[in-house]
């Protein structure tokens, strides 16, 4: 039975619960409503890269009276491909996809290092030597040296292999692509991790089973499969979107934070199935349910509606999703306990404030956790694209392209719009002398009937003197100038230029002519991509591969990838190693066309690493270790020394084989003479008949004409029959007599 004293601590602990739930709670409050001109700036981000022209708080006439009606009021989206082409070259420069753009190497010890050259019998405390069972000599201390290098060199390796199948199941790849798409768009990208993840496993198994009778007998067996579902704990990473992400604005960095804030939502089915979660406090979370969603709804966060309206959707008028808080920053000590957390024996008791995890759905606190990282550090990090010296945001991509994008647009309208005037001229009537007989003085088109007032003209005026045209001056390639340098402007900003989207050469008046200049132009239009890309090693990549370190030697079991290890991240060593490697590959790829060089160098693998050094995809393109075997021995099977009767075989077959040649040619020669003696005796009998008969020199001419085409027919036949009958070995007549 509770005593009047321990009810009375419960209800003290439930006040303190709801003391802090309600001070998180305003502190939640304020944090939305601080972030809201951040929120202005990237729903304009937003629109720009989706065409939508800046309209929110005006009305039609408004736009209307802004524009001119019938004027051109067109987005000319230079942003999104531009934004896009940003995203894609910073994704290819920072994650490769045939490598891991980190690496883990054991902490260099000086003490080591300088034993590596002892070669000193090495003793223990006690002043005894150990023998190297493999030498039976004692071992030195370089001995000892290089086996604790070794040693910590595959621990190393087993923990790289670990951390590596944890972003593997997580698939770290395209947490990266989120988190840099994010920050190329809104300035910033909020990554996460390690964060604990359950997950489920399926297995099929099958299982014999036996059918019994109501006796107790076995009637029948049988088979079938069965699904086993296994929950494995592994840590993993997330993105966080910009959106739910809250950190302390009045910080610059992540380091400077006093607190850091993450929205997430929930259905009311989804937020019942938290109560299975582990230290969750069950009254609190009962108590936000059945408040309903509205309760723990900011209701300063508008983002969502705004967006719906960018993208041509209602907004909703009946929101039924909860909003869970995760406040990650300093707690009172003994508020963490009056919340239910199970935390007395880990409280440092020289501290008040506890660095912790609360849940929060309006304001209560539904779970309580102390930071389980003995490093204390938060899951969170935090990538800028632009950095800006004042605020932990940044700037993106359609944010420095924003006053480009306008004169652009501004031009591209004074285009459409000049083009609509010239299109034709203007037209002065004296509407007291005309009068179209249509009553249509606006619709212009052909044969159109107009009645001409021949009292009111008088004697002196006729009816095309009435109309009179003024054509416009068309100042189209000074507006079209404007636009040019407008879009010149944009790549100076942006800092990709129009090779890099991969635009063609008309629409690049600006690309390079020979082959080195445009790797010019690539290469300068890359520094700032990999100076980004350093940025992301330092403010990602180190940060998040050292928290799974920590986790890993804080949690995992097996101590056999535990020790002192640090972190590297190779982003851009990796790409510039890459880019050189390849240059270095073909530069000796070209020495082994060298007699001298060629006996050194191996050509094969050369081209295999040239295949993966220029990201040439597919298994046939290089010959594998077993092509190369196989065509080596069939080599090999050819060139075998045939025996004495094999090579007096082959020397009377080549024998037979020049005879034939020989013969072939005699013949070949036979056969031509006699066509050309043949051809000459015909001509001969042609020119006596021509003289016998009279012909004119025209006449003879196409009598000389059909005989060279009969000449020609009968000279490649034979010449076709010869070459058969050559190659068949035949002697006999070529068809000379049937000639």
């Amino acid at each position: 039975m509770i005593t009047d004293h321990e009810v009375q601590l419960l209800q003290k602990d439930k006040a303190r619960a709801i003391r802090l739930g309600e001070r998180l709670a305003g502190l939640i409050e304020q944090a939305v409503y601080d972030r809201l001109p951040f929120e202005a700036r990237w729903l304009e981000d937003l629109r720009q890269i989706n065409e939508i022209i800046p309209t929110v708080g005006k009305s039609k006439d408004d736009v209307f009276a802004q524009t001119g009606i019938g004027r051109a009021n067109v987005f000319a989206n230079i942003s999104r491909p531009k934004t896009e082409t940003a995203i894609a070259q910073f994704e290819e420069m920072s994650i490769p996809n045939d490598d891991k753009n980190w690496s883990i190497s054991p902490t260099p010890v000086p003490e080591v290092a300088t034993d590596m050259m002892n070669n000193e019998v090495a003793r223990n405390e006690m002043g005894e030597t150990v023998n190297n069972p493999e030498t039976e000599q004692p071992f030195t201390w370089a001995e000892v040296a290089a086996k604790t290098m070794e040693e910590a060199i595959e621990k190393s390796k087993a923990m790289s292999r670990q951390i590596e199948d944890d972003l593997v199941q997580t698939h770290f790849n395209v947490v990266q692509r989120h988190v840099q798409k994010s920050a190329a768009i809104y300035g910033t990208g909020i990554i996460k991790g390690p964060i604990k993840e359950e997950r489920i496993k399926k297995k099929w198994r099958s299982r014999k089973y036996a059918d019994i009778d109501t006796e107790g007998k076995v009637v029948g067996t049988g088979q079938d499969w069965v699904l086993d579902l296994d929950t494995l704990s592994q840590p993993g990473a997330g993105w966080v979107d910009i959106w739910n992400a809250f950190p302390d604005l009045s910080a610059r960095n992540l380091k400077e934070c006093e607190y850091f804030l993450e929205r997430s939502y929930h259905v009311r089915k989804s937020l019942v199935q938290l109560q299975h979660i582990a230290g969750i406090n069950l009254e609190q979370l009962k108590e936000a349910i059945e408040r309903g969603p509205g309760e723990s709804q900011t209701h300063g966060s508008t983002y969502i509606d705004r967006m719906r309206e960018i993208n041509g959707q209602i907004r909703l008028m009946n929101d039924n999703r909860y909003e869970q808080w995760r406040y990650h920053g300093p707690v009172n000590g003994e508020d963490l306990i009056a919340t239910g957390a199970s935390v007395y024996g880990n409280l440092n008791e020289s501290l008040d404030m506890q660095d912790a995890i609360i849940w929060m759905v309006g304001s209560h606190p539904i779970r309580a956790v102390l930071n389980p990282l003995d490093s204390k550090e938060w899951p969170y990090g935090i990538f800028v694209w632009e950095e800006d010296d004042t605020s932990i945001f940044g700037f993106g991509v359609p944010y420095r392209l924003r006053n480009p994008q306008r004169i652009m647009n501004t031009a591209w309208n004074m285009l459409l719009d000049h083009a609509g005037h010239i299109a034709g001229p203007q037209i002065v009537i004296d509407r007291r002398l005309l009068d179209p007989v249509d009553k249509q003085w606006d619709n212009l088109h052909p044969f159109k009937v107009w009645q001409f007032n021949a009292k009111e003209a008088g004697p002196n005026l006729r009816p095309a003197d009435v109309f009179h045209f003024a054509q416009i001056n068309s100042n189209q390639e000074a507006i079209a100038n404007i636009y040019d340098m407008a879009r010149l402007l944009m790549d100076e900003v942006s800092q990709i230029h129009t090779q890099n989207q991969g635009l063609g050469q008309q629409q690049n008046k600006m690309g390079a002519d020979t082959l080195g200049g445009m790797i010019l132009l690539q290469n300068q239009s890359s520094v700032t991509t990999r100076h980004r890309v350093q940025m992301w090693d330092d403010n990602i990549i180190k940060p998040i591969i050292t928290r799974f370190y920590d986790y890993e030697m804080q949690f995992n079991e097996n101590d056999e990838i535990k020790g002192d290890m640090e972190i590297n991240p190779r982003g851009t060593s990796a790409l510039l190693v890459k880019e050189l490697q390849t240059k270095s590959l073909v530069e000796m790829a070209k020495l082994g066309e060298s007699e001298v060089y060629s006996q050194y160098i191996k050509h094969d693998e050369i081209l295999r690493r040239l295949q993966s050094s220029l990201r040439i995809e597919g298994e046939g393109v290089v010959k594998t270790e077993d092509d190369i075997a196989q065509a080596q021995q069939q080599a090999a099977q050819q060139a075998e020394k045939p025996s004495p009767e094999e090579e007096l075989e082959e020397a009377k077959l080549s024998i037979e084989s020049a005879k034939v040649q020989m013969k072939g040619e005699e013949l070949r020669m036979m056969t031509e003479m006699a066509l050309a003696k043949m051809q000459h005796e015909e001509r001969m009998e042609l020119f006596k008949r021509a003289k016998d008969d009279g012909l004119t020199d025209k006449q003879l001419q196409a009598r000389l004409s059909e005989v060279a085409l009969k000449e020609f027919n009968t000279n490649e036949r034979f010449k076709a029959e010869v070459e058969i009958k050559i190659r068949e070995g035949q002697t006999a007549n070529y068809g000379l007599d049937a000639a």
